[in-house]
């Protein structure tokens, strides 16, 4: 989307055309696909238009909304509902785009209080986002919104890392923040970040810590955060990135940029490309093999894999479909690895990736949030999804069992996996089972976005909004 229309691909971004003329001198500046496969985008001084054809076509859809000004769209990911953050407040549509109702997110008495960014969780709970505050909604009409609270700020936690006896969390607002008393008390350490939106957090070699930002590039602390200081290429802007190290120290960077790898780790030597075809392609997730071999995967399904370090590479598309990404990749045993697609289901290799396959109706989910495998290189395999299941295989995934089924659909995006002990948790439900998925225990909880075990067994928990928990008995207090 630009200031002078609309653009489409078709072949991966290959190339790009104009779509159909609009309206014009519009600048579009928000973007949102709905369940059905309708694409909504707002703009700044036209309204918000529809496509029902991928996009080759647009048709005005601002019926009932008061202004023609629109800061942010988001889909419902559980339902047919779009939500426009505009000037007065928070609109939503349920007919795809006929009319708008306003929300109960439209009090609006100073510039403070003007929802400026919109999106939902997997469960389907709306956030906006203000000046002044997050604001949730969970009540299907929307009709009520209340103030999030935080114990770190008020601002998403974005990324959890365990380093010993210290906690670490990365911010979308607000930048980085240790506790060294198991999350009783927490500080900001952000000297020398010019950004304080944090997208990951990575603990490299002894003593290094890794700090990726949204518009800043990528950071690296040696003195538990008393100063950061940027290392990423030149003017390459790591916008979303995760960082692993190789056996012999070597620094993996994905970013939406590409794959940079750098040996030395210090400031001022240069990033090397992992290929010149990564340049430009997000990365989903990396896994190292046991003998070096690393494997890098893009949310679009496009396999990589170098047996020495970076230097040469390999590519396969798994070509998997529209409108689905994948969500996590592990090793089941050598040469043997799976990857989850939400919207598919799972696909597999038997050959390092040379060739992939997917798992023909034997999962029977096709949206898969999670996988964890627990074992070694014989493992137990296990996939949650987002209407509340977890399945389990011992067979590489050939066959699987549904060990538990929630009451109520609920994305169990959470999930951790140690020795017997396997939990899943969303916002909704947290579950434990301590003997490998035959039996489990509903228990009290937080809201849960992400778990993490560390090395001693204890749990910690990612809350979503300025929260961090922490457990030493497998979750039965926090």
């Amino acid at each position: 989307m630009a200031d002078n229309g609309i653009y489409r691909s078709t072949n991966n971004g290959a190339a790009w055309t104009r779509a159909a003329e609009i309206v014009p001198r519009v600048t579009f500046i928000a973007f949102a696909i709905a369940r059905n496969g309708s694409y909504f985008a707002g703009s700044s001084n036209g309204g918000v238009f529809r496509s029902t054809d991928n996009g080759v076509s647009w048709t005005n859809a601002s019926e009932g909304l008061p202004l023609s000004f629109a800061w942010s769209a988001a889909a419902n990911p559980l339902a047919d509902e779009i939500l426009i953050a505009t000037g007065p407040g928070v609109y939503r549509t349920t007919n795809n785009g006929a009319t708008w109702d306003t929300t109960g997110n439209n009090e609006r008495t100073n510039n403070r209080h003007v929802p400026k960014y919109v999106a939902f969780t997997p469960d389907g709970t709306a956030y906006a986002a203000l000046d002044s505050g997050i604001m949730r909604s969970t009540d299907a009409l929307r009709a009520t919104w209340t103030w999030t609270d935080s114990a770190i700020a008020p601002s998403p936690i974005r990324s959890l890392v365990v380093r010993h006896d210290t906690l670490w969390v990365g911010t979308e607002e607000h930048g980085v923040f240790r506790s060294l008393d198991d999350g009783v008390t927490w500080e900001a350490r952000n000297t020398a970040l010019e950004s304080l939106a944090i997208n990951a957090l990575d603990a490299g070699r002894t003593d290094e810590l890794f700090a990726s930002t949204r518009d800043g590039g990528l950071y690296r602390s040696t003195d538990q955060g008393e100063l950061w200081i940027r290392i990423n290429p030149g003017s390459q802007e790591f916008v979303s990135a995760s960082t692993h190290h190789a056996p012999s120290g070597r620094l993996f960077v994905a970013s939406v940029k590409g794959l940079y790898y750098n040996d030395t780790h210090a400031v001022g030597t240069p990033w090397t490309p992992g290929r010149n075809g990564f340049i430009n392609s997000v990365m989903r997730t990396m896994v190292f093999g046991p003998f070096g071999q690393l494997y890098a995967i893009q949310y679009t399904g496009v396999f990589h894999r170098t047996i020495d370090e970076g230097a040469n590479w390999s590519s396969v598309d798994l070509e998997i479909p529209p409108n689905t990404d994948v969500r996590g990749m592990v090793q089941v045993q050598l040469g043997t690895l799976i990857v989850a697609v939400r919207g598919v289901g799972l696909y597999a290799s038997e050959d390092n990736g040379e060739t992939w396959s997917r798992f023909a109706l034997t999962l029977p989910t096709t949206r898969p949030v999670a996988i964890e495998a627990v074992g070694g290189l014989n493992p137990k395999l296990y996939v949650t999804s987002d209407s509340g299941q977890v399945f389990a295989s011992t067979d590489h995934g050939v066959t699987w069992t549904q060990p538990f089924t929630a009451d109520s659909p609920t994305s169990l995006g959470a999930l951790a996996v140690r020795d017997n002990v396997v939990i899943a948790a969303s916002d909704q439900l947290f579950v434990r089972s301590t003997d490998r998925g035959l039996t489990w225990t509903a228990l009290t909880f937080p809201k849960l976005y992400s778990l993490a075990f560390a090395n001693d067994g204890t749990l910690y928990g990612g809350g979503g909004i300025g929260r961090v928990y922490k457990s030493t008995d497998l979750g039965e207090t926090w």
